[in-house]
């Protein structure tokens, strides 16, 4: 739907009016109210559970028309590279699981900002079922709602360590990223069951950083601080990912002993662009270096992205404008072509 207004307060009654009536399609905001604002009115549209296609200043050019006609054609909720995406059902989740088939260990490079020298990878699970790659929010989900995130947890970091083991005796010095669930994190033994898995590998615990999503870090505060904290005696990184997207940023910081800090890419891509990211991408990058902290910027993925990440002193990137993840085997050959 598009709707034209001088006023975004108009908007305000629209999304209340389409959500009463279960509007299945689009909103695109046109108005000549400054970016913030109508920003704002897009997070309040989609609050109502509705499509926001963008906020698009008066008046409209061709190109913003055709922009705005792309966004607005997708069905509310599905993004379009998700729009076709095989499934994968609770039962051949459980078997592929207790067979050890079907998961995989895939790997996004990081690298240093400035020199773009490779410094590390994150690892990213991956399922393939009947020959055909099954989207992780298929089957990661399903994993935490059923009880079965343990056992993926220990099958992919056990893939990914060993093969962080086979990139280091080919000569490749890497950090290996390994992100870990809310659900393993109130379990007392995971410090001594990773430091096991480690040493079977052949690393060390400071070649390993343990990445976890901010907004859902203190669900269990006591059980989270002592497990992360043994986990940073024994010497394992510990990044705090999608920075400034949840509550309390700063309490966290505060509170647990991180090492890295990864800006989301909301911040990150555009930033240049955009006063708004700019700005905390800044702060971001000024906070954590006070702290003694990696600051990795995320989702660069333009030339102007990693320009200005670096610029503004981001220490390592990562995004499709340095690589997409990959299997093991391309990253291997990705490795040896940076040398």
């Amino acid at each position: 739907m598009l709707f034209r207004s001088a006023s975004p307060a108009v908007y305000l009654e629209l999304a209340r009016h389409l959500a009463d009536r279960s509007f299945g399609g689009s909103v695109a905001l046109v108005s000549g109210a400054d970016r913030r604002l109508a920003e704002t009115v897009g997070h309040l549209i989609e609050a109502h559970a509705l499509r926001f296609a963008g906020a698009w200043p008066k008046p409209l050019s061709k190109v913003a028309v055709a922009r705005m006609l792309a966004a607005a054609s997708v069905p509310k909720g599905v993004k379009p590279s998700a729009a076709a995406s095989p499934q994968i059902s609770l039962q051949q989740l459980q078997c592929g699981l207790e067979q050890g088939v079907g998961l995989e260990a895939w790997f996004q490079p990081k690298v240093a900002a400035g020199s773009r020298r490779p410094v590390g990878a994150e690892c990213l699970a991956r399922w393939r079922e009947g020959g055909v790659m099954v989207s992780p929010l298929a089957f990661i989900p399903m994993a935490e709602e059923h009880g079965l995130i343990d056992p993926l947890t220990q099958q992919v970091f056990q893939l990914a360590l060993r093969q962080a083991g086979t990139w280091m005796l080919r000569g490749h010095h890497i950090k290996l990223t390994l992100n870990l669930f809310m659900d393993s994190l109130v379990d007392i033994s995971l410090p001594d069951r990773l430091l096991q898995w480690v040493a079977e590998a052949g690393l060390e615990p400071v070649r390993v950083t343990l990445e976890l999503t901010e907004s859902r870090l203190m669900d269990q505060p006591r059980a989270t601080l002592e497990v992360l904290t043994r986990l940073r005696l024994n010497g394992f990184g510990l990044s705090i990912d999608d920075f400034g997207t949840g509550h309390s940023s700063l309490d966290k910081l505060k509170l647990l002993p991180f090492t890295e800090l990864k800006v989301d890419r909301a911040f990150v891509h555009g930033a240049s662009l955009d006063p708004v990211s700019s700005v905390i991408l800044k702060t971001s990058v000024h906070i954590a270096h006070s702290l003694g902290m990696t600051v990795v910027a995320e989702g660069v993925e333009t030339e102007d992205d990693i320009a200005y990440a670096t610029e503004l002193g981001c220490d390592e990137l990562q995004g499709y404008g340095v690589a997409r993840p990959m299997t093991a085997d391309a990253l291997a050959r990705w490795l040896e072509a940076q040398a």
